[in-house]
């Protein structure tokens, strides 16, 4: 039996193959590295810090779309959906203190309206104090619209939610919130 000798040159179709798969390491590279982050001499202290605010931001604007979100066609009150935020996002002893919590002079227009307000956030001019390994801040700036199905719109005052949050074996929860009206204009 005659062996003829293998050669290590790729065929074109091995060349298109290995590019490929070069293509795709280099794309899995990039996507594990976080775009547009400068490099830094800062220590792990500050980077932590700061992915700490960010999660206390993205913490609080998820927990004060949820409490401010409210829906008349299935909460009998504004403290419904607080009640229901404060369980998915707060600690224990925030959910006990949040139970019935929650007036809003506006909701006998919500009711008559049959309506259902949406909210959205956006970070507030707020100087938190510095985050520690288990305890943060931050503020939150919260529009509401009101709506409902046929047509009728109305624009709420807009609301500066601050949150302070804990860390605990569960991960980063709302620890206590402060409501209060906005210098803003509604949008």
């Amino acid at each position: 039996m005659k062996t003829t000798p293998t050669t290590n040159t790729p065929t074109p179709r091995r060349r298109r193959t290995l590019a490929a798969l070069a293509a795709t390491v280099i794309l899995l590279a990039s996507a594990c590295t976080p775009p547009n982050t400068p490099p830094t001499t800062e220590g792990p202290d500050a980077l932590d810090a700061r992915r700490t605010d960010r999660i206390a931001f993205g913490l609080c604007s998820a927990y004060t779309v949820a409490a401010l979100s409210n829906n008349t066609f299935t909460d009998t009150g504004p403290a419904d959906a607080r009640t229901r935020a404060a369980e998915q996002f707060g600690t224990p002893a925030f959910i006990r203190a949040a139970q019935g919590e929650g007036r809003d002079p506006l909701w006998p227009v919500l009711t008559e309206h049959r309506a259902r307000v949406e909210t959205t956030t956006e970070s507030a001019e707020d100087d938190p104090p510095p985050a520690t390994a288990h305890n943060a801040s931050t503020a939150v700036l919260a529009h509401r619209t009101a709506t409902n199905d046929s047509g009728w719109t109305q624009r709420l005052p807009s609301l500066v939610v601050h949150c302070s949050l804990a860390r605990s074996t569960a991960g980063w929860r709302i620890a206590e919130v402060t409501v209060a009206d906005s210098d803003s204009e509604p949008r």
